[in-house]
């Protein structure tokens, strides 16, 4: 099975890599709201989630949270911190039970970036992976504090991030992560279809007009 999600992945790698890899990673299973790692520990490992919906969140001093990205199958979490080597600068909790393979960073640094043959796959695989999550990287809404921003601003931002996560996820559960009422939640994602920005069937949400949603999150004024 480890070889399995490790193929389903690495998509670029030889069965001689896979193999490697195999060597240096174990599988781990944890229960719904446990917590994967905290802000501040030293990363060491790749985690890689293979089942489940795990979350990457902030901690204010206030002890407020905010939730930044869910995770879901087959996507790497928080990878930037092992290859900056610096500190998570988020916890990540399992939303549901979950299961991810742990790969020994150091181990695959070591197998993989001293040899020309490998090092090439092996590094563009990370970068590419980092690259699919670049606008939440960069997107300077998902870094501060949600008091800061517009209550439709941090749901466009959730409608562009992870519209599935919203159609997957009980509304109270949504308007939790977004720190505000159901009864708020309802009222702006109203107002949304109103601007055709998106459409709402029964309880799906689709996107209809990015566009829209970007120049909300900017502060524009959608007449």
């Amino acid at each position: 099975m480890l070889r399995k999600y490790l193929k389903e992945f690495f998509t670029s790698f030889s069965s001689e890599m896979i193999d490697k890899v195999i060597d240096m990673s174990y599988f781990s299973k944890l229960n719904k709201d446990n917590i994967l790692f905290y802000e501040g520990d030293e990363p060491k490992y790749l985690y890689l989630i293979v089942e489940g919906v795990a979350s990457v969140y902030k901690t204010y001093e206030d002890g407020s949270t905010q939730v930044l990205k869910y995770f879901y199958p087959l996507s790497l979490i928080a990878e930037l911190a092992n290859i900056q080597n610096i500190p998570y600068p988020a916890s990540c909790r399992c939303e549901e039970d979950s299961k991810f393979v742990v790969i020994d960073y150091e181990k695959y640094q070591k197998n993989f970036s001293t040899n020309p043959l490998t090092s090439n796959n092996a590094a563009t695989l990370l970068l590419h992976s980092i690259a699919s999550k670049l606008y939440f990287h960069i997107n300077e809404n998902n870094l501060r504090p949600m008091k800061n921003i517009s209550i439709i601003q941090r749901i466009s931002g959730m409608l562009l991030q992870d519209c599935d996560y919203l159609n997957r996820t009980k509304r109270w559960k949504v308007a939790q992560d977004l720190c505000i009422s159901s009864e708020t939640l309802s009222r702006n994602l109203k107002k949304l279809k109103s601007l055709k920005a998106i459409k709402i069937e029964k309880t799906k949400i689709t996107v209809l007009d990015e566009n829209i949603l970007e120049a909300i999150i900017q502060g524009n004024t959608i007449e």
